[in-house]
């Protein structure tokens, strides 16, 4: 079988750089971890994708992982298969195949230890994953193409055996979304850009240096924050298995005395954040609404690590008010018609300026046109100043999707400030 163009252009590539006294110590050893391997095995995956759109997304892989393998100093390459099924938590839900999968293919970078945080989470690894993702029913609901950002933190370790949590979020392409001439039937997926959520647990057995095999449980959720609709979305509770493969041993060799003593006693301090939030109306490609949030909360910082939260928060959905206005000439019910409040708890996971954030409480007051009961918001959030070295007394931008009792609702741009 006669090689593809891109594979001889990069073999003549990599046979020039290996000629060059400078790469003996420079690129040669990034190179020699498993690139070609990478290459060879997307020659697979055009076989197997016979489809031409398949294969014109199979051939930007490579230059993809050559980059990532040259960017990233020390990474360990993962391949993982989610099986599992479809979630029809609709009457109408299209119908689906027993088992879906979701393939992984992706490198993991372990910290470097030069961050408090890093040590805060026991030396946690970032990865950088391509997913491609199958829903059950290629005819009506497509599948779906992202780029994956992961969190992995390690639980335990005993021997060859290790225990882990992986989280991950990012944005992804949907194949097939819901038209109105051409796809009537995909009453799940609104839009071409959703977001795609990955969350579990994993068992590591690592018999080799080099080599580990992976077992875990997790669960996969696609959705547009109800930003476009239809927006039932896709819930995939899975089994996964995988191999990894990790060319060189990576131990933290940074000095633990960049630690600062570990905290005394908790301290209680508030928090403020305006919001401004965005829903879909209740047809196919309708007006967006705004939806206007403000929110006050009690933290506090365990560990220097989790800040745990307490709080209120309001907002004002245009949405509802738009229609309370079409439909009834009493505006004076109309402000209290559209505003909700909610108390919750919440957490935040501190990860130097960065932070993964959640909220669940019940509602105090609801909006009308509403009948759910349980308040639930997830979120990332960006901080001027690295958390561990000043936990307070700084700004943040954050964006997160809000839902209720799990229905997604809608999306948000907040900016907030801890006292």
């Amino acid at each position: 079988m006669r090689r593809p163009d891109w594979l001889q252009n990069f073999t003549i590539i990599r046979e020039w750089i290996y000629r060059q006294d400078w790469t003996h110590e420079v690129l040669r050893p990034i190179v020699e971890r498993g690139v070609v391997s990478l290459l060879f095995a997307f020659l697979r995956l055009e076989k197997v994708h016979a489809g031409p759109q398949s294969r014109k997304i199979s051939r930007l892989f490579p230059g993809l992982f050559l980059f990532m393998n040259l960017a990233i100093a020390q990474p360990s390459i993962v391949s993982n298969l989610h099986l599992g099924p479809t979630l029809r938590i609709h009457p109408d839900f299209p119908e689906v195949r027993p088992l879906s999968h979701v393939v992984e293919l992706g490198i993991l970078s372990p910290t470097s230890g030069k961050k408090i945080w890093h040590h805060r989470y026991r030396f946690p690894e970032i990865g950088l994953s391509l997913v491609y993702s199958s829903f059950g029913n290629p005819d009506v609901l497509g599948w779906g193409l992202s780029i994956l950002p992961s969190f992995r933190g390690m639980i335990s370790k005993k021997g060859p055996w290790s225990f882990h949590y992986v989280l991950a979020s990012s944005f992804v392409y949907a194949s097939k979304p819901f038209d109105r001439q051409t796809n009537s039937a995909n009453n799940v997926i609104g839009a071409r850009i959703n977001n795609l959520t990955h969350f579990g647990v994993e068992w590591m057995w690592q018999p080799q240096p080099t080599l580990a095999y992976i077992l875990g449980v997790g669960g996969t959720h696609l959705s547009n924050a109800h930003v476009r609709i239809p927006n039932l979305g896709v819930n995939i509770p899975a089994i996964k298995i995988g191999i990894r493969y990790s060319p060189l041993a990576v131990e933290p060799t940074s000095p633990t005395d960049i630690l600062p003593p570990e905290p005394g006693k908790m301290q209680l301090y508030p928090g403020f954040r305006l919001g401004y939030g965005f829903t879909s109306s209740k047809v196919p490609n309708g007006p967006l609404y705004p939806v206007y949030l403000a929110s006050l909360s009690l933290n506090t910082f365990w560990r220097n690590k989790i800040r745990f939260k307490l709080g209120l928060e309001g907002f004002f959905n245009s949405s509802v008010a738009d229609f309370y206005r079409n439909h009834q000439a009493d505006w004076i019910s109309l402000p209290s018609a559209a505003i909700g409040i909610a108390m919750y708890g919440g957490f935040e996971f501190a990860l130097g300026r960065f932070s993964l954030v959640g909220h669940l409480g019940p509602y105090l007051k609801r909006a009308e046109l509403m009948d759910y009961f349980l308040y639930t918001k997830l979120g990332t959030q960006y901080y001027l100043f690295d958390q561990q070295n000043r936990d307070r007394r700084q700004l943040y931008l954050g964006i997160y999707v809000h839902s209720h009792s799990g229905e997604a609702d809608f999306a948000e741009v907040g900016i907030g400030w801890l006292f």
